[in-house]
């Protein structure tokens, strides 16, 4: 149960009242949050953008001083109300964190969010230091703190969720990723098998690029409700999910209630997990989960469900067990549990090894031209370690360019640099994965936020962060994490917070567009293969044989988009399904064209397409 005891505010005299609202600290906090509010509310009322130089000769000045002013005076009346409660300093950080939102909403820029952390830092440093807060007078058992992590499961879980459906819903969901995922599942579910027509240039096995049998995990879900939202929302869930190991984690440590409550809403919030999500489903969202929960059980020495756990991992991917191997070597190297530590780290090798193997024999084999950058001539994975090894100085230009800072500085600032503040080095050893994975590479999207690169990282810095609290002073991690929950948000609002406001701002000017366009797409035949532009191919999944526009294979039907965008390529596409053929059975100007083959136009034409 939450409580929150203060002295009454009956008690005490006018005098006292007076003296709380006009001590010097009180007033001064008072009137950085009065300007606050008053730059704030011009924000919000002006036309000008506050990034503009004639903001400020474009708002009234009287007004903007009589605001200032009508705030303090409001915030001394509550303060004089409330002479207990450390009324001025919550309403400092309140406005600056509300500005924060508002100001990164309109100016998505990564320096500017940097600058509104370190000012944040600044602030959190001063309140926390003497509590401004009153942090130390909220009491919180661990049921409570279950119950704000259970609260931050259901926000994490309708962010991502909603953000997933919306793309979908407008047609920001491409080909690749969705529709790619889209029709595997189509195909486990009619066939249990992972066949895919849109991801190359012919029908093949998914397995044969990446070997992901944790399909068949998520498959009942879909088989109940077949539709490519379902994905988005089970990928949501997925990852959100990972708060409950986390939690117990922090408990496991002896981390208390409050700071436990805390680290919830930073996962929550964490811009990582989130934004990792916004080009569509993939299946490293498992990653978050499954290795948390595999932290866990070894930690409490439940080796059965920590072993499911680790090879549950492997399933996700080919290169997943990575993750495993040096978390074996965590275990051997940090907490010297050597049995345990060398079988991990054991079978997570001969996994990779056999799954590398598997690709290459009977697939397309490792992805290296990921890693081009360390690839010379013909010499594959052993001429990238033999690079490694002897000139290292190399690895360090590879590592240290201004794009891999920006995104380090994405994933850390949210967890206050916890991950690699611990007391052991050989804890480190954890992060290999994410150096090996997103800091080598020169492929641009392993190095990105909004990628799915990062869960898999992100569930090892979590864990060490967790770690790290535990061995710090208790004025010290309070702060650290305050202050990751200030990043979090401000690095959220950058990224899914923008997405949002994005895409509720696209479907409010088009509704009636994609309204239109799902009425034609959605009574198109499934016993049909269909060649369609990149964002409508999500769209028409459910059938054996869909592919892309620029795909040279013949189809039934070919449907070309006809809005903004590649309307060059698309109308050159256009040109060369009339020559190959293809009659247009269905045209609206500047939405859609639909083609079929001339044996089946007058069917497909006589259907109630487009409403």
């Amino acid at each position: 149960m939450t409580s929150i005891h203060f002295e009454t505010n009956t008690s005490y005299t006018v005098k006292e009242r007076l003296k709380a609202a006009f001590s010097l600290r009180n007033a001064a906090e008072r009137a950085v949050a009065s300007w606050l509010a008053a730059v704030v509310l011009s924000v919000i009322l002006s036309s000008v953008p506050f990034y503009d130089i004639s903001f400020s000769f474009s708002a009234s000045l009287p007004r903007f001083v009589i605001s200032a002013v009508g705030f303090f005076v409001s915030m001394t009346a509550l303060r004089f109300a409330f002479p207990a409660v450390e009324t001025d300093a919550a309403l400092m950080a309140a406005t600056f964190f509300t500005g924060s939102v508002i100001f990164i909403l309109a100016w998505r820029e990564f320096w500017f969010v940097l600058a509104l952390i370190c000012v944040s830092a600044v602030m959190l440093l001063y309140l926390c230091r003497d509590d401004r807060f009153s942090l130390s007078q909220i009491k919180l058992n661990g049921k409570s703190a279950f119950v704000v992590s259970a609260c931050a499961f259901v926000f994490s879980a309708a962010v991502i969720a909603y953000i997933g459906c919306m793309r979908y819903k407008t047609y920001a969901s491409p080909n690749f990723d969705l529709g790619v995922f889209a029709n595997i599942f189509h195909n486990l579910k009619t066939k249990l098998l992972p066949i895919v027509s849109s991801e190359r240039e012919q029908i093949v096995s998914h397995f044969t690029i990446h070997l992901s049998p944790v399909f068949y995990l998520l498959l009942p879900v879909y088989a109940v409700f077949p539709n490519a939202m379902t994905l988005q929302i089970g990928q949501a869930v997925i990852i959100a999910s990972g708060v409950f190991p986390l939690y117990l984690l922090a408990r496991h440590y002896g981390l208390s209630s409050k700071l436990t409550a805390l680290i919830a809403l930073c996962y929550a919030l964490n811009p990582g997990l989130s934004a990792a999500t916004l080009y569509d489903f993939h299946e490293n969202c498992f990653l978050v989960p499954f290795l948390l929960w595999a932290f866990y059980f070894f930690e409490k020495k439940k080796y059965n469900p920590g072993y499911l756990f680790v090879v549950l991992t492997w399933t996700v991917k080919e290169d997943a067990p990575l993750f495993t191997l040096f978390f074996g070597l965590f275990l051997l190297l940090s907490q010297k549990k050597y049995l345990h530590g060398s079988i991990v780290t054991a079978i997570s090798a001969a996994y990779f090894c056999a799954a590398l193997l598997m690709l290459s024999r009977y697939g397309e084999g490792a992805m290296t031209l990921r890693f081009a950058n360390f690839i010379y001539k013909d010499e594959g994975l052993l001429g990238m370690a033999r690079i490694l090894i002897t000139d290292p100085a190399y690895a360090l230009t590879q590592i240290f360019s201004s794009d891999k800072m920006i995104f380090l500085l994405e994933l850390l600032l949210p967890l206050a640099f916890l991950p690699i503040a611990g007391k052991k080095i050989s804890r480190l050893v954890l992060l290999v994965p994410f150096i090996a994975e997103c800091l080598l590479t020169n492929y641009q999207y392993q190095f990105s936020i909004y990628f799915q690169y990062t869960l898999g990282p992100l569930a090892c810095m979590l864990y060490l962060s967790v770690i790290s609290s535990s061995e710090s002073q208790t004025k010290t991690r309070r702060f650290a994490w305050c202050a990751a929950a200030a990043a979090s948000l401000m690095i959220f609002t950058m990224t899914s917070g923008a997405t949002v406001v994005s895409l509720n701002s696209g479907m409010k000017q088009n509704k009636e567009t994609f309204e239109r366009l799902d009425s034609y797409l959605e009574e198109i035949p499934t016993q049909y293969s269909v060649k369609a532009c990149s964002f409508f191919v999500p769209h028409v999944s459910d059938r054996d044989n869909v592919c892309e526009l620029s795909s040279p294979r013949k189809t039934d039907i070919v449907l070309i988009d006809l809005r903004g965008g590649a309307i060059q390529e698309n109308n050159e596409a256009f040109k060369s399904c009339l020559l190959d053929g293809y009659e247009i059975v269905k045209q609206e100007q500047e939405l859609i064209a639909i083609l079929a083959r001339p044996e089946i136009s007058e069917e497909i034409g006589s259907l109630q397409l487009g409403g």
